[in-house]
C-alpha cells in the first residue's frame, strides 16, 4: 500500500497547478481593476500599458507567495 505525505504541496504537480491558477487570478483581478474607468456614471475598461504592467504584478505577487509557503513549510520539517 502506498502510504500518502500530508503535505500536499510536496507533489510538485499540485504545487504548480496551485501556483499557476493563483498567480493567473490575482494577475486578470489587478489587471481589471487597473484598467477601471469612470465608475460613477456606468462602468468602462481602458486598456493601457497600465493593465499590462499591474497584470505582470499580479502573477509575480501570486507565484511568490506560493514560493514563500512552500520554502516556509519544507523550512518547518
Amino acid at each position: 500500500m502506498e502510504q500518502q505525505n500530508p503535505n500536499p504541496l510536496a507533489d510538485p504537480t499540485f504545487y504548480k497547478i496551485t501556483a499557476a491558477s493563483t498567480a493567473l487570478a490575482l494577475g486578470v483581478m489587478c489587471a481589471f481593476l487597473a484598467s477601471l474607468r469612470d465608475v460613477r456614471r456606468d462602468v468602462s475598461l481602458e486598456f493601457s500599458i497600465f493593465t499590462v504592467i499591474w497584470f505582470a504584478i499580479g502573477i509575480l505577487a501570486g507565484w511568490g507567495f506560493w514560493a514563500f509557503i512552500r520554502r516556509r513549510i519544507s523550512q518547518v520539517k
